[in-house]
């Protein structure tokens, strides 16, 4: 008995650490210095996970996690045909990391009961609480003030645009845990980060939520179906409608809709576009030039900078994860990669009949991510692994369960 406790409250003590690691990370992440609380943090999740490997001479290990590591070993080999060996192997190294970080929390993940359940709850209260951090720091009344008068809120925290993802993803399962466990409580608590969300005024954010919230309806199954429950949904997709454009035209979010505004128009060619949409098309287009030029192989992980100094002056990454990966690893590289994503939403959309809830919400987290990677590099982000991490579990259990109630 007292084995067996010890044992429970090791994993109550490795799941608050992984939480603390991740609520630190959300609001130390832009600073250098202050980050590396999170990480001590992290290193002690890591350290009892890896002593509890040892003793028990047992590690699990699964298809997709090798090929992060061959990702990473890919990466690494880069430096040999790069442009710069040095940047090469530095983001090799934090590949690298964040494979080992992959390995050991799908160790722990994987061998407790209700994962996907806990996993999700950190993810999501981790940004309910970072978003209240996010107003206190400025206190109620500035936040609000600042929000009226249509400021971008949030860049001396943070990356605006890290922050509206983080709590958008919030948003999004908060939303999912009030459908489908019926409780308006989920519904409340996703208020407070979509007031943070949408005074980032961030683009992504109104792309994250409006997409999010119609797969999280599209998916929600009912058993019964009829006259009542269409017409409910009709209603409701009304109401949120209107709502939705009253929202645009009130100024505390008149930034953001303008910025997507904005970016609708560099689309369709008409209308006013914005310098960072303008500079974004310019970096997409250097790199899928590169790219034809060096399609198998690249120009070496980490070196996307000279690519954006050669066409605009500036060294830096190409806002755009397909292009970054495409110009600096081939597609060797890209394929390698985003195989990850093809297992995980390939076993989902396999569950979709078996109507998982679990898979759906996965599901929906990779299709948003599908579609904000075209303006965002990703694949050196911790949250990005989080939500392998998270996918993978999910995906491994619903196949379990499906192959039990095969063989029964």
């Amino acid at each position: 008995m007292k084995k067996i406790n010890i044992e429970i409250a090791t994993k109550n003590i490795k799941i608050i650490l992984f939480f603390a690691y991740l609520l630190v990370y959300y609001i130390f992440g832009a600073d250098t210095e202050k980050v590396k609380y999170s990480e001590i943090i992290l290193l002690l999740f890591m350290g009892l996970e890896f002593l509890n490997i040892l003793k028990t001479k047992k590690i699990k290990y699964y298809i997709p996690i090798i090929i992060v590591f061959a990702f990473a070993f890919y990466c690494f080999l880069s430096n040999f045909w790069a442009i710069n060996s040095e940047l090469a192997i530095d983001k090799s190294k934090t590949l690298f990391i964040l494979a080992v970080f992959l390995l050991i929390t799908y160790n722990f993940f994987s061998n407790i009961e209700n994962a996907e359940n806990i996993l999700l709850k950190i993810i999501m209260y981790a940004g309910i609480i970072f978003s209240i951090y996010i107003i206190m720091y400025y206190g109620i009344s500035e936040y609000f003030g600042k929000l009226i008068r249509g400021e971008r809120i949030g860049a001396e925290i943070n990356n605006v645009n890290a922050i509206g993802l983080q709590t958008s993803i919030s948003i999004i399962i908060a939303i999912f845990y009030g459908l489908y466990e019926n409780n308006k409580g989920y519904f409340l608590l996703s208020i407070i980060p979509l007031i943070v969300s949408l005074g980032t005024g961030s683009r992504k954010v109104i792309i994250l939520i409006v997409v999010g919230l119609v797969l999280l309806f599209i998916l929600k199954r009912e058993e019964k179906i009829d006259m009542v429950s269409i017409t409910k949904k009709v209603l409701i997709f009304i109401i949120v409608s209107l709502t939705f454009v009253y929202i645009a035209k009130v100024p505390m979010f008149s930034t953001v809709f303008e910025r997507f505004q904005m970016s609708i128009n560099s689309i369709t060619g008409q209308g006013k576009v914005d310098n960072s949409t303008q500079t974004r098309a310019t970096f997409i287009k250097a790199g899928i030039d590169q790219f034809f030029k060096t399609p198998i192989l690249g120009i070496g992980i980490g070196n996307s900078g000279y690519i954006t100094e050669q066409a605009t002056g500036w060294f830096t990454y190409l806002h755009n994860n397909y292009v970054e990966l495409l110009a600096t690893t081939g597609i060797i590289g890209f394929c390698l990669y985003y195989s990850v994503y093809f297992y995980i939403i390939f076993n989902c959309v396999k569950m979709l009949k078996k109507k998982n809830k679990y898979t759906n919400i996965v599901l929906i987290i990779f299709l948003i991510n599908i579609i904000l990677e075209y303006a965002m590099v990703s694949y050196y982000s911790k949250s990005t692994y989080i939500y392998i991490l998270l996918g993978l579990i999910i995906v491994e259990k619903a196949r379990k369960d499906y192959s039990n109630e095969q063989n029964n």
